[in-house]
């Protein structure tokens, strides 16, 4: 049997024997007895003399306590016992009551504990984002210089080929001058 059918049976028992304690039969009482989690939370939250009552606060504290179930809220659940605890008249708190609040403070300092890790690691996360944005940024400049340093070079370099070229041509004209003009006066 899981902690959470454990917990169920003991609901529904405990909400028996509430239902047999009370004069009346309410809201909380229907919907405790028909495994209707939800709705009896409904009805306690709505019912002001059962957040007086030291059962019914246990009971409500046990509705919360079932990790499986949609009322599962391990720190109303500590809440609530604590506040049945200050009611109840001096008696022995039930053993599994005990080992429910031992479990549901374990849950809370848990999840606290998990919560802190995971501040650091969104903290972390967000450090590295923003050096990852950083080095970005400088990729993109020091491509944007080497490209400036490249263009700039095959602009010289075209330039040169230029000038190259037109002092090849200026001599091919040259010759073809000498050429033609040797031509037009062969030797004889």
């Amino acid at each position: 049997m899981t902690r959470g059918s454990r917990l169920c049976t003991a609901v529904l028992t405990a909400g028996a024997a509430f239902g047999a304690a009370c004069a009346h039969v309410g809201a909380f009482d229907r919907n405790l007895r028909a495994g209707r989690w939800q709705e009896a939370a409904i009805a306690f939250r709505a019912d002001s003399a059962l957040q007086r009552n030291a059962i019914a606060l246990r009971l409500a504290a046990r509705i919360h306590s079932v990790p499986d179930s949609a009322t599962w809220n391990p720190d109303l659940a500590l809440e609530l016992f604590a506040r049945a605890r200050a009611l109840a008249p001096p008696k022995p708190i039930e053993e599994a009551d005990l080992h429910t609040e031992a479990v549901l403070r374990y849950v809370v300092r848990e999840r606290a504990a998990r919560g802190a890790e995971a501040i650091v690691l969104r903290d972390s996360i967000d450090k590295i984002n923003r050096v990852a944005e950083r080095l970005r940024a400088e990729l993109v400049q020091i491509r944007e210089t080497v490209l400036e340093r490249m263009v700039s070079r095959l602009e010289t370099d075209v330039h040169d080929r230029e000038v190259q070229m037109a002092a090849l041509r200026t001599e091919l004209d040259r010759l073809k001058e000498i050429d033609l003009a040797r031509a037009a006066h062969p030797k004889h």
